[in-house]
């Protein structure tokens, strides 16, 4: 029978091992590279790039001549075409009616046709293509910008959720210790049964902090999965820990670095671009258009048709627009107030840039101060939980100055925390505030 106990055992410790050996440990970076891989709005970006650049190579083809080939057959079978209707002479022969045979006819042709003057309106639709694609991969930059930010911040909310689940074991462990001290001093005699369970209260309150310490974690790691794309949250694991570099962050330099590297502000330009080209493209609408043609003609038919030599055919056409009731002022002042919205569009986001590039400054000066402060509290609290519990043991402390000191303690550790990790987060929000995140790999 030991021996049995004893397999079951070395079973279910080699089934745990493998749980643990199965577990995966993701880095920060694994995490950007599989939210990278995975997010579907990054995938249409690239798509979209994609688009741009077939819109690109066709509006380029407007260059080119556009050749056309066309071919007509004709039958007549119902017609009938006599040329004399014939007669018949008293006394004499009938005269046969002469006709020819029923019409067909069958032509074919080829043509170049070669725009030479559009008024500027294939270069404008070129530039706008151009445009296009441009707009397309900084968009795509936009687009992963936002994920690096969005991956890091649920990242870090999951190493914070693993520190507090830390913080609250230790202050269970150490309720336990003091829970049971309380119990010997109680069997004792040397305390009332009051101040004891003050201590269990205390104990039982903490233990319930844990369990939503350690859901905390479980939430925050099926957020980060979901953002990465993995099913079950509970084959990977995220190591890392919270520190605080000191770096130096100029806001005047933020700004000026921001507002030139904003995808944004990018975008904005080129829409801004775009409709000034739109004004070009209308006007040309209304200019003379200017062609030229080329091309060949083959006629083949009976009834004497059968005999003819291919016809060489070279035109030209002018398209002149003459009176379209203003319809040209009309569409050029919309056109006109089309890239006015688009200045007032960039402009009103290059101070809204400003702004937030200030703003995420004036946070990261304030999450430095609220670190050195929590740092300090933690000192100071850890100095007064000692010198409480050694007042308690010469009786100069009550059970409650014990847990109040525990209690402190714990907050300033969960403070520190909470700054830490603000830091990691606005860390990511400032480079990609100024523009400045890598330029991302297109799938």
């Amino acid at each position: 029978m030991s021996n049995y106990k004893l397999m079951l055992y070395v079973l279910g410790w080699l089934m745990i091992t493998s749980n643990v050996q199965a577990q995966e440990t993701l880095s920060l970076e694994d995490c950007r590279a599989m939210a990278l891989s995975h997010n579907r709005d990054l995938k249409t970006a690239a798509l979209k790039i994609q688009e741009a650049e077939a819109n690109y190579k066709l509006a380029k083809k407007a260059y080119l001549p556009s050749i056309e080939g066309s071919a007509t057959g004709i039958m007549m079978p119902t017609l009938e075409l006599d040329l004399f209707p014939g007669m018949s002479i008293p006394g004499g022969p009938s005269i046969p009616a002469i006709g020819v045979d029923k019409p067909s006819i069958l032509t074919a042709g080829v043509f170049a046709v070669q725009p030479v003057y559009t008024g500027g309106k294939i270069k404008a639709v070129n530039a706008q293509a151009k445009l296009g694609k441009e707009m397309s991969q900084e968009n795509y930059k936009l687009t992963y910008a936002q994920l690096v930010e969005k991956t890091d911040e649920a990242y870090w909310n999951v190493i914070a959720a693993k520190e507090g689940v830390k913080l609250t074991k230790t202050y269970v462990e150490m309720l336990d210790s003091l829970e049971s001290q309380m119990d010997l001093m109680y069997s004792e005699g040397l305390l009332p049964l009051s101040e004891k369970l003050k201590v269990s209260v205390q104990k039982n309150q903490a233990e319930l902090e844990q369990v939503k310490a350690e859901n905390q974690v479980k939430l925050a790691k099926l957020f980060l999965s979901q953002i990465i794309g993995v099913e079950d949250e509970s084959q990977f694991d995220f190591f890392d820990q919270l520190d605080f570099n000191e770096q130096q962050y100029n806001i005047q330099e933020g700004v000026e670095t921001g507002l030139s590297q904003r995808s944004e502000i990018k975008l904005l330009e080129n829409q801004v671009q775009i409709s000034v080209l739109e004004q070009k493209s209308t006007k040309a609408d209304y200019l003379p258009q200017v062609g030229v043609m080329a091309g060949g003609a083959y006629i083949y038919g009976n009834n004497g048709l059968d005999n003819i030599d291919p016809i060489g055919v070279v035109g030209g056409a002018v398209k002149i627009p003459i009176f379209h009731f203003k319809e040209s002022k009309e569409k050029m002042t919309v056109a006109r107030l089309k890239t006015q919205e688009a200045i007032h569009q960039k402009d009103n986001a290059t101070e809204m840039i400003s702004i937030e590039i200030r703003q995420i400054g004036y946070q990261l000066d304030e999450n430095k101060r609220s670190i050195a402060i929590a740092q300090e509290n933690i000192e100071q609290a850890e100095e007064s939980l000692e010198e409480t519990k050694v007042s308690f043991s010469s009786g100069l402390n009550t059970t409650t100055d014990v847990l109040q000191s525990q209690s402190e303690l714990l907050k300033m550790q969960f403070e520190l925390i909470l700054a830490l990790k603000n830091h990691e987060v606005l860390k990511t929000k400032w480079l990609r505030a100024t523009g400045q995140i890598e330029n991302p790999p297109i799938n």
